[in-house]
């Protein structure tokens, strides 16, 4: 485990392909589904339990 966060937002997933079908360089998606949240570090209650069931 690297890291303990928490999400604070979520983003509307947005759909990246050209013309030609392709994904955009500069995305990294799924099957030109690009996703992103807005993250926080998790506090230490909620890491406690993460890191105890890992």
């Amino acid at each position: 485990m690297s890291a303990v966060v928490a999400t604070v937002r979520e983003r509307a997933p947005e759909y990246c392909r050209d013309e030609n079908g392709d994904n955009s360089g500069c995305l990294i998606g799924k099957d030109g589904w690009f996703f992103r949240i807005l993250v926080r570090p998790a506090t230490a209650e909620v890491a406690a339990d993460l890191l105890a069931a890992d």
